[in-house]
């Protein structure tokens, strides 16, 4: 398998992540850092149960983790927007 540099989510990216980045990615980050934590928990034999263990966990997460998630993102980017931070 080949995955591009470009689509990787990891704090040891090589690029560093801007602090005050208004790039709309929390979520992202979140999803995967919990995905890894859960999928990995364990011994993965081959590729067919890495990918069963990864729609099961998506389908575990319940709808108010997700609205919390959504909420505290959304109190995130009102803030931002309040202090007008950029990027740069």
């Amino acid at each position: 398998m080949h995955f591009k540099n470009e689509r990787i989510i990891s704090h040891h990216f090589p690029t560093n992540w801007l602090l005050k980045s208004l790039d709309l990615n929390t979520c992202d980050f979140w999803i995967c850092g919990y995905l890894q934590h859960v999928v990995f928990s364990g011994m993965i034999a081959n590729v067919a149960e890495l990918k069963t263990r990864i729609a099961q966990h998506i389908h575990n997460i319940n709808k108010d983790t997700l609205r919390s998630v959504v909420e505290h993102d959304i109190s995130w980017f009102e803030l931002a927007a309040e202090k007008r931070w950029t990027a740069y």
